[in-house]
């Protein structure tokens, strides 16, 4: 479609093969133009710094669990910086701790997707983030 708007998002995913999965379901979604995806969290926080040189991301894809710094902390460090404050995260997690589902909401997290992903719930989450999946 002409004159459509490319959505790159960021995901922060330090398993490879959770990294395969999430690939595989968000294929469905053809609007998502560019999937930049980093290791860790002093990764994410260095992407989201330097973002000046590119568009932003869209959204965030950011599991919990991460090395250096975790995501509970990414997230943290996001919402206190004014270039980053507003971009929409979505939590991914293998984790049913409600100690980080309520700290990731209190930093204002978008959403909470369990792992392994369920492309239909993904479907529904990034509906309400405005990008449609692929018509069946």
């Amino acid at each position: 479609m002409a004159g459509t708007e490319e959505i790159t998002m960021l995901l922060v995913e330090d398993n490879p093969d959770e990294e395969f999965l999430t690939r595989r379901v968000l294929k469905k979604f053809p609007a998502l133009s560019r999937i930049d995806v980093v290791k860790d969290g002093v990764e994410a926080l260095r992407y989201l710094t330097v973002a000046e040189n590119r568009v932003p991301p869209r959204f965030v894809l950011l599991d919990l669990k991460l090395p250096r710094v975790d995501g509970v902390d990414v997230l943290r460090e996001m919402r206190k910086r004014e270039e980053t404050r507003d971009i929409p995260v979505v939590v991914l997690t293998s984790s049913d701790h409600e100690r980080d589902m309520e700290a990731c909401g209190k930093l204002g997290a978008a959403h909470f997707l369990q792992k392994p992903l369920d492309a239909g719930r993904m479907s529904e989450v990034l509906n309400r983030l405005g990008i449609p999946a692929r018509s069946a």
